[in-house]
């Protein structure tokens, strides 16, 4: 067998070479069954679900059409939120292509009310300097003609009573 066609058991990672370039490539995400229902309800009529599971005391969200833990089927589809709380944020400074945004933007993991799990999305209505763990907030939603049917159809969360 040649060189090239056995694996070597002595190379180690110093020895690995690399091609540097891009690989021209693009990809499709499917939402399956659960997602699709989920982004229905939200571009249709502006409201947030979660899945409830046979057994199961809190529903899931993002939804599932089986539990993760029992394997228990979607028992129903029920409205959470809109309110929450942000769990988790980051500022961020500058954009995906390193351009600096106008003023920092913050991206934060919200629990959603009355379900197990949240939405990472964005926070605005304040200052980025205002938004701290445990803060209530609301989900804002685009207009009836203006949504899509995608996670943007949440324009951002704001602070809860503004």
């Amino acid at each position: 067998m040649s060189e090239v066609g056995r694996f070597r058991r002595d190379l180690r990672n110093v020895d690995a070479r690399v091609w540097r370039g891009d690989i021209p490539m693009g990809h499709t995400y499917t939402m399956g069954v659960a997602g699709e229902e989920f982004f229905q309800r939200l571009r249709d009529a502006a409201e947030i679900t979660a899945t409830l599971h046979e057994g199961a005391e809190e529903p899931l969200l993002p939804p599932r059409l089986y539990h993760p833990e029992t394997l228990a089927p979607v028992a129903e589809w029920v409205r959470v939120g809109p309110g929450g709380a942000v769990d988790s944020f980051t500022i961020l400074e500058h954009d995906a292509d390193g351009l600096p945004y106008p003023e920092p933007r913050v991206l934060a993991l919200v629990r959603i009310d009355g379900a197990r799990g949240g939405l990472l999305h964005w926070i605005g209505g304040c200052e980025a300097k205002e938004v701290k763990i445990g803060m209530r907030v609301r989900a804002v939603f685009e207009p009836k003609g203006q949504r899509r049917g995608g996670l943007t159809d949440i324009r951002h969360f704001e602070p809860a009573g503004r």
